[in-house]
């Protein structure tokens, strides 16, 4: 099992996912070999494209460690190495000579020189250098000149952790912060905090972390998580887990005093692996008055972040995984979300995601970086994103939810709609309407809460108009599906008129049930019918009734996700 990650960076570009899949092609792609394949791809901040320093100089720093013995090797302040992970690795396996203790990190003219010694070519630091960050680094220094403030900039470390044969490893690599100070070293460098592998008692762990170095070096940060996570209980979840560290530990630390609030970053990817269920969290936490990451996409209003999860499957073939989004508009100031999202392998090319959605503030966005996987077995594939900033508003009343829903309330979900605009009869006119329907998997059945978020005069409102269950009609005929959408009065008004009616809600809940029950390929699954009823058994109520039937037999997916959630 191998994972690398684009780090926590500012930057949308279709380009980084293709370049973190290419990093995991290959018949033996191991931790260096996936680093530095992005070392050599300017899009990202490390070898070649790091940024520059306050003199307009390249310093790389990378570091390696394994699980075994519990290897660990770094360097840093280096200007003349293409592929500083792999001295790094060197660095880790030297076995000393004689009594002499051998180093763990080298830096800066040293390290260079230790390099050569040991067969590394060195360059030229000019073929570093790309026009992209020479204009970034011009920006920057006009920015401090101009506010004597350094804008908050590209802290996107990179890394991959892999876990294969009992053996865990952990890389990252990076060109640090633009504008550093020349001889600056960074988490990378630093034993526990740039990345953590280890093996305890049949329990895997391996964490790669990016963000701000000087943060993550106080908090201890990856040999700190990592161990939370080798004791954790089987039955305790991993997002309270991660929540409860990123707070205590990161966020409201004492040790963070020095370190201004706008700059507590985190992403981490984290490995972990047991005898019966290997699995792969990635993690971004981020505190930000707005996070611009790899994946985030905008519109003049409402900037909603996305991710694109991709994975090897069986014979190592590169699966695309279902696009995925996180947003949520109020008019908080802050916010925590976490997602979780269970793969489950159903068929070859098929991915069930569930996802667990708190509230995002409307005028924050925050995303997970770009993360490629490689998973090479049959098991559960789990990703969890926390971000985390100060206080939450959970949707859903979890002491009140059906007893039948609550074994599965930790994998509520969020499908985000395209966008409409339109007039409401019973609305204040918005300058956009935009729909949010969030799925919760029940065995075989989902639920549906209907969202509309409208913007007036500067301020957000949302209402929450609708509650479906999606379930199998028949358990004879597993390809029959029936949703009822409970809705107001004033929703359905809403539904009815300006572009949002018709069309385009029968639209919105064939998605919904393609989405829900596809167990073939993307796009090789058919509505075969699709019709609706209505009724209205109170003056302030309408119930719409849909039924839909695949030619995709869902009843594999159903024993399935059974059996997981036991």
């Amino acid at each position: 099992m191998i994972a690398v990650h684009g780090g926590v960076g500012f930057r949308l570009d279709r380009s980084l996912s293709v370049a973190c899949a290419d990093a995991l092609r290959g018949d033996e792609v191991d931790v260096i070999s996936a680093v530095s394949s992005l070392e050599g791809n300017p899009l990202f901040n490390c070898g070649h494209g790091s940024n520059l320093t306050m003199e307009g100089t390249v310093e790389c720093e990378a570091g390696f460690m394994s699980s075994e013995g519990f290897r660990f090797g770094a360097v840093g302040a280096v200007s003349h190495l293409k592929n500083p992970c792999c001295v790094a690795k060197a660095v880790a396996v030297t076995e000393r000579c004689g009594r002499l203790i051998a180093p763990m990190v080298l830096v800066g003219k040293g390290a260079e020189d230790w390099a050569q010694k040991q067969g590394f070519s060195l360059c030229d630091p000019d073929t570093l250098l790309t026009d992209k960050t020479r204009q970034n680094w011009n920006k920057a220094r006009n920015v401090l000149e101009k506010t004597g403030y350094e804008e908050a900039s590209s802290m996107d470390t990179v890394g991959a952790v892999s876990i294969n044969d009992d053996v865990v490893e952990a890389c990252t690599s990076s060109g640090g912060i633009i504008l550093k100070t020349p001889g600056r070293l960074g988490h990378c460098t630093v034993f526990g905090s740039g990345m953590w592998a280890e093996r305890r008692k049949g329990r895997s762990v391996g964490v790669s972390v990016s963000g701000c170095g000087e943060a993550l070096t106080r908090a201890d940060f990856c040999r700190s998580l990592a161990r939370i996570l080798l004791k954790r209980k089987d039955d305790s979840l991993p997002s309270e887990i991660v929540h409860s560290f990123f707070e205590r530990e990161y966020l409201n630390s004492e040790m963070m005093t020095p370190i201004p609030p706008d700059r507590l970053y985190a992403g981490v990817l984290a490995g972990s692996e047991e005898a019966t269920r290997p699995s792969l969290v990635p993690i971004a936490a981020n505190q930000l008055e707005v996070a611009r990451t790899n994946l985030f996409q905008s519109s003049s209003l409402v900037r909603r972040p996305s991710s694109h999860l991709s994975l090897f499957l069986h014979s190592a073939r590169l699966v695309p995984g279902a696009p995925f989004a996180l947003y949520r508009q109020t008019a908080f100031d802050s916010f925590v979300c976490v997602l979780v999202v269970d793969c489950l392998p159903v068929a070859p090319g098929f991915l069930l995601l569930a996802v667990d959605q708190f509230t995002i503030s409307w005028n924050l966005s925050i995303e997970t970086n770009l993360f490629q996987m490689a998973h090479l077995s049959n098991a559960l594939f789990a990703l969890l994103i926390v971000v985390i900033g100060a206080r939450y508003e959970d949707k859903y009343d979890r002491t009140k939810m059906p007893w039948d829903l609550r074994p599965i309330q930790n994998y509520i979900g969020l499908w985000s709609l395209q966008s409409t605009t339109g007039r409401s009869r019973d609305l204040p006119p918005p300058d956009q309407i935009d729909f949010a329907i969030n799925p919760v998997p029940k065995f075989g059945a989902r639920a549906l809460n209907i969202t509309h978020t409208y913007f007036q005069n500067g301020q957000v409102t949302r209402h929450d108009y609708g509650y479906m269950p999606v379930k199998n009609a028949t358990r004879r005929d597993p390809r029959v599906h029936v949703a009822y959408l409970t809705t107001s009065s004033e929703g359905w008004s809403m539904m009815e008129q300006g572009q949002v009616k018709g069309n385009m809600m029968t639209f919105h809940l064939k998605q919904f049930l393609r989405r829900s029950f596809d167990v073939g390929a993307r796009n090789d699954l058919e509505i075969r019918e699709f019709e609706r009823q209505f009724e209205m058994p109170s003056y302030n109520q309408m119930i719409m009734k849909v039924r839909a039937e695949t030619n995709a037999d869902t009843e594999g997916f159903t024993a399935m996700y059974k059996r997981l959630m036991g």
